[in-house]
């Protein structure tokens, strides 16, 4: 009797110093979900997009500095986003170049200078995605060259291409800075020497750079013949620009409202048509995708006239409504009609 009183003491004292211990554990839970809950009351969170045209019709169309992630589940980077007042959605991309520095290589060393320009330290599979979506780009630049020679004053772009400092093959200047062409009506004009010898030129120069915007941005620029006291070179790689406008209706004319939610990356919001067919014009994206909530019931043909000939190219489909052009133009145009005969409807234009 005494043996069984003992056990059942012992059971009964365990029971309560089991219910102890999981009163404490449940305590520490609650202790942790209200820290948690703190934490993120007091935690600020930032929206992050996956475009500049994305965040600004998120945000009112407000000019600022927004999060944008190139890549999903990638690295976020901070990009200011303006809306113009010419309805177009423009994304400015830093770089990391040391400034209007002095470039001089050693006393008569022949050896070049080579700057290599990083964009907010991405990689080029996140710059290529953020280009993909940013429209189309321009790049300013500065250079001061002192008794230096044209020839040995390179530069190299995104796409891969090199030229030298008067030998630009873009169809806009031969020069590295299409002012130069411009305020002489002339596409050939070489960069302006003001140097006294062949061999001691020099340039002076400020403005865009002569190159299509496909082969933005500027990446490197290598400089030789400056390894004498009095020779040196000197420049300033202003910010990459992008453009990318709203979508706009060619044809037929006529008021069509807001567009704007044909760039919200949103498939709940949609843009009605009552006509049976339409030409929009977008601004020049390799890759997008037409959606709509009737797509079987659609016909859509996209299409360009390339810069070089002005020969009109055919986008390829490479799925339903799914396009990717192949040739470069600075706007696309999409012919949409009706198979029914009925309004068209469309819900977003994704580029990617």
């Amino acid at each position: 009797m005494k043996i069984v009183c003992v056990v059942f003491l012992l059971q009964t004292l365990l029971q309560i110093l089991t219910r102890k211990s999981r009163f404490e554990v449940q305590m520490d839970y609650l202790f942790q979900i209200i820290l948690l809950l703190q934490l993120v009351k007091d935690q600020k969170f930032e929206a992050v997009f996956k475009s500049c045209s994305q965040a600004l019709i998120a945000n009112d169309l407000l000019n600022s500095t927004f999060k944008i992630q190139p890549i999903d589940n990638g690295r976020k980077f901070d990009i200011k986003c303006y809306f113009s007042e010419k309805n177009e959605f423009i994304s400015e991309i830093d770089n990391d170049v040391d400034q209007n520095k002095v470039l001089r290589a050693p006393l008569q060393s022949k050896k070049f200078i080579t700057t290599n320009i990083k964009y907010q330290d991405m990689t080029n599979s996140e710059l290529e995605s953020i280009l993909n979506l940013s429209g189309l780009c321009s790049q300013n630049m500065q250079l001061v060259a002192q008794n230096s020679q044209a020839k040995f004053l390179m530069f190299e772009f995104f796409d891969g291409t090199n030229y030298t400092l008067s030998n630009f093959e873009d169809g806009i200047c031969k020069c590295l800075i299409s002012k130069v062409c411009l305020e002489n009506n002339d596409k050939g004009k070489v960069c302006t020497d003001t140097g006294t010898q062949i061999h001691n030129q020099v340039y002076n120069l400020k403005g865009e750079i002569s190159v299509v915007p496909n082969r933005l941005p500027l990446i490197k620029t290598v400089y030789g013949d400056i390894d004498d006291p009095i020779e040196f070179a000197k420049h300033v790689i202003n910010p990459l620009v992008c453009v990318s406008s709203v979508v706009k209706v060619s044809l037929p004319s006529g008021c069509f409202g807001n567009l704007l939610p044909l760039h919200d990356n949103d498939l709940s919001t949609c843009v009605t048509f009552k006509i049976t067919s339409v030409t929009l014009e977008i601004s020049f994206f390799k890759q997008f995708k037409i959606h709509s909530k009737l797509e079987s019931l659609l016909s859509i043909v996209s299409y360009l006239k390339t810069e070089d000939s002005g020969i009109i190219r055919m986008c390829n489909e490479i799925e339903k409504h799914n396009f990717e052009c192949e040739f470069y133009s600075r706007k696309i145009l999409i012919f949409i009609q009706s198979l029914s005969e009925s309004a068209i409807q469309l819900c977003e234009i994704e580029p990617y």
